[in-house]
């Protein structure tokens, strides 16, 4: 059998090429549900990869890599704004012993953790960035000498 999976003006269809019908395209659209067990029977039907695994479909490949980049960028951006908004909270009071300023306790340590959380905001998306490409070729490198031995 020659199946495949097309999107569509919002609507996931099977499609079936060795129909003749026009497009070899099922009219009524699929449920989820149906796509996911139509995905499975095509994953199944793919041939072994050089591991031995079962290859999976490029568009669910592509589809959970870009999951786990995007995860892995919020994760770094949340944690380097945090980490900013740790050294603003225990920098402020050396501004306020520095600059002689009379301001209340909780003024300045809320004030010293926003304006970390400002500036770490700025760094945060590029580091972040930076990270989950080290972090990747980590894995990538750790996979291959696995593969390798």
């Amino acid at each position: 059998m020659n199946h495949g999976i097309g999107i569509a003006f919002g609507e996931v269809r099977l499609i079936n090429k060795d129909d003749s019908t026009r497009g070899g395209v099922i009219p009524n659209p699929i449920s989820i549900a149906s796509l996911f067990r139509c995905m499975t029977k095509l994953k199944n039907q793919l041939p072994l990869s050089p591991l031995g695994q079962p290859a999976t479909l490029t568009a669910v490949r592509v589809l959970m890599v870009s999951l786990r980049w995007i995860g892995c960028w919020i994760a770094h951006v949340i944690l380097i704004v945090t980490i900013g908004g740790i050294a603003g909270t225990l920098i402020a009071p050396l501004v306020k012993v520095a600059l002689r300023a009379q301001w209340a306790w909780d003024i300045t340590f809320a004030n010293g953790a926003i304006i970390g959380m400002k500036y770490a905001g700025l760094w945060a998306m590029g580091i972040a960035l930076i990270w989950c490409i080290i972090r990747r070729h980590k894995i990538a490198q750790r996979n291959s000498n696995t593969a390798a031995s």
